[in-house]
């Protein structure tokens, strides 16, 4: 308790005792604290706890306001110490009268107000300006429209003593009116429900009057209206005896009307009611221009789906509550560009809007079109069979579809999310799919091709780049045991141009696998050419992770194995740690499909920079391969030797696995290895690179 109501109840706390059967309630005129309130006025506001208005001030308490009420007679209590008035009361639904008495209690002037239910014989009292000045409060304190609305619709009803009052707007176009918001005395049953695409036929009366301007009433429903009429069939089942109705227009136009069914008192006054009819017209239409102004920010005008802004709403949202599990399925229009081009943005737009069309019927989750021709489906709380039913469904879908080519890109989650991971795993699939698409139809004459992918077709086809191999050495035997395919290019002037000048910029652009795919189908003829000199060893070829995500890579490869005609077993994929990015869940069923196919799978570069020992232990490598950074210095570093020991240890106990060291260049290198127990090396101490004649060469020399 403060200072100040410990004073007041010093003070005036016999008075406020002898109130002890009214309501009483006591606030700070400038800072508006409430300082007391009395058991009748908590039970009359439905305050439950005795201190819960202690502190707070006293339009939150007692109107739930937010701000002061513009209705407050603060200002009329300055010069004088008593001023009675009447208040419709939100938080008790009932008309109230006030006495107002200025008091002083440490040099602080309050304001005691002693308060009681309006009677209807006391009614006389409110006039319609009062009503419309609290209302106004209401609908501008109130964040809530249709909250405001009902509270006004309240108040007017509180105002006739009504059964009950309501809205209605008239749809001319389709010859109907609909009940759009309501208010019901207690005990009244609501009917906004049953008052749905009534007739419009059946208020033609009323439209008659609102039309010259005029309100309609009805004195008696018994007397005033034939019973065969439409009216009385509809009023009069509702319990209607009397009511008032008043036009509403916006803009002018007719847009409907307010009513107040069976008025016990006021039914001459229609002030009140015309009024209200300008008020409700202008939060009507303000709302409505919210409403529009809302939908043309997060709707896509084309498609009707939501747009960016609305994507990245929702995506803060997710944020802040994620989701147990989440699916994401990112779709991309094949070939837009080439159909604008070709067949004008008319055509271009109707294959976005079909595409748009199919993703709504396909998907019970909202759509979002995130650019000119890509959509996002965020799925939260579904099951990972679920999803892929929905995916597949939705390629279903597209495939009836033959004018609407799109990609798909998508990825589940339900353990713990990172979303801006996962979303970038579905468009890491989204993207491998595009490139397979653009790879599968580079002659097509019907696909536009541009920049990077037609430039990287185009110099595979014209045989600007070429294939070297880097063997790989038994280090107790030092016989060759296989080696790796490596891709070089060649400029203008026939000069070999290392993979760092451009395999970043075929990574950035997301193209990769096009070259990757022309190495492998590389490592497989040489295969064959080694095998017509009997010479059988392993061909290892790197796949980036962009090709691993090929819509049925796996599929695609055994094909060409079986074009080839060459062994599974002869070829090694090599892989680098960036594939544990593509998620586990996607991660684990690839690697099972191509273990499955009897591939074998060799992890590169292991040690370059922050190894996860969870891809040894966990992923099932037949082969790691160290970094040539844990070779360079494995003479002179004693650390380094530790690391290298230590993981050459964990290999054989986890199950055998070979051991292939990168960059050696040095005897010393080799020898130290050989003793630590590695099983293959690598580097121009042994070998640089060769072309495919000079390893046949190499394999028959040892022979």
């Amino acid at each position: 308790m403060s200072t100040l109501q410990s004073a007041l109840l010093a003070k005036y706390g016999e008075l406020l005792a002898e109130f002890e059967h009214r309501v009483v309630w006591v606030s700070d005129v400038k800072t508006n604290e409430m300082l007391y309130m009395n058991r009748m006025a908590k039970v009359l506001i439905g305050i439950e706890e005795d201190d819960e208005y202690l502190g707070k001030p006293c339009y939150q308490v007692l109107h739930g306001n937010n701000r002061p009420c513009t209705f407050c007679p603060n200002c009329k209590n300055v010069s004088d110490n008593h001023y009675c008035w009447t208040q419709y009361n939100v938080r008790a639904h009932k008309w109230l009268i006030i006495d107002d008495h200025l008091i002083t209690v440490d040099d602080h002037t309050c304001r005691m107000e002693i308060t009681k239910e309006l009677l209807p014989n006391e009614m006389g009292q409110i006039n319609s300006e009062n009503i419309l000045l609290q209302s106004i409060q209401t609908l501008t304190a109130n964040k809530d429209f249709h909250s405001a609305i009902d509270t006004f619709l309240e108040m007017v009803g509180g105002f006739y003593f009504a059964d009950r009052t309501y809205v209605f707007e008239l749809d001319f176009e389709n010859g109907v009116t609909n009940n759009i918001f309501e208010w019901c005395d207690i005990g009244v049953e609501p009917q906004i429900d049953l008052l749905q695409n009534v007739p419009i036929n059946e208020v033609d009366e009323w439209i008659a009057s609102f039309l010259q301007n005029k309100e309609y009433v009805i004195r008696s429903l018994e007397d005033d209206l034939d019973h065969d009429s439409d009216t009385y069939k509809r009023l009069a089942p509702q319990q209607i005896t009397a009511l008032l109705v008043a036009p509403i227009f916006i803009e002018e136009k007719l847009f409907g009307f307010i009513g107040v069914d069976n008025p016990e008192l006021q039914l001459d006054n229609i002030n009140l009611l015309r009024a209200a009819t300008d008020v409700i017209a202008v939060e009507i239409d303000k709302q409505r221009m919210l409403e529009r102004l809302e939908y043309l920010s997060y709707t896509d005008i084309l498609t009707g789906t939501y747009n960016r802004n609305r994507y990245i709403r929702e995506l803060h949202e997710r944020y802040h509550n994620p989701p147990q599990t989440l699916g994401v399925i990112i779709a991309d229009i094949n070939g837009l560009k080439g159909l604008n081009d070709r067949y004008g943005h008319k055509y271009g737009d109707s294959i976005i809007v079909r595409t748009a069309q199919i993703l709504k019927e396909n998907t019970p989750y909202p759509v979002f079109r995130i650019g000119g021709d890509e959509f996002i489906v965020p799925c939260p709380e579904i099951g990972k069979a679920a999803f892929e039913e929905l995916v597949q469904a939705l390629r279903n879908a597209f495939a009836r579809e033959p004018e609407c080519s799109v990609c798909i890109g998508n990825s589940w989650e339900g353990n713990t999310l990172d979303i801006d991971k996962q979303i970038t795993r579905a468009d890491e699939l989204l993207y491998a799919e595009k490139q397979s698409y653009y790879h599968e139809t580079s002659r097509d004459i019907k696909i536009t091709r541009h920049g990077a992918i037609q430039e990287l077709l185009e110099e595979i086809e014209a045989q600007r780049f070429c294939i070297y191999f880097q063997p790989k050495i038994d280090l107790n035997s030092k016989k060759i045991v296989g080696a790796e395919a490596l891709v070089r290019k060649i400029d203008a002037d026939g000069k070999l141009i290392l993979p760092s000048k451009f395999i970043p910029f075929y990574e950035s652009q997301g193209i990769l696998m096009h070259l990757d795919r022309y190495v492998f189908k590389s490592a497989l003829q040489a295969i064959k050419t080694l095998e017509k000199f009997g010479l059988r060893t392993r061909i290892s070829v790197n796949f980036s992770r962009s090709t691993l995500l090929m819509p049925n890579f796996v599929d695609h490869i055994l094909a060409e194995f079986e074009q080839f005609d060459v062994e599974r077993d002869r070829v090694i994929f090599e892989v680098t740690e960036t594939i544990s990015k593509i998620g586990r869940e996607t991660l684990d069923d690839l690697l099972r499909r191509i273990r499955t196919a009897g591939i074998q799978l060799s992890l590169d570069d292991f040690g370059s920079q922050y190894s996860n020992l969870a891809m040894i232990t966990d992923m099932g490598f037949e082969e790691i391969k160290l970094d040539r950074s844990l070779i360079h210095n494995i003479c002179e570093n004693q650390r380094t030797r530790i690391v290298v020991r230590t993981i050459l240890q964990m290999c054989r106990e986890l199950g055998n696995i070979s051991v292939v060291a990168e960059g050696i260049e040095k005897a010393a290198q080799a020898d130290l290895l050989g003793e630590l127990g590695c099983d293959i090396g690598q580097g121009y101490y042994f070998h640089r690179l060769v072309s495919l004649d000079e390893l046949v060469a190499l394999l028959k020399s040892e022979e």
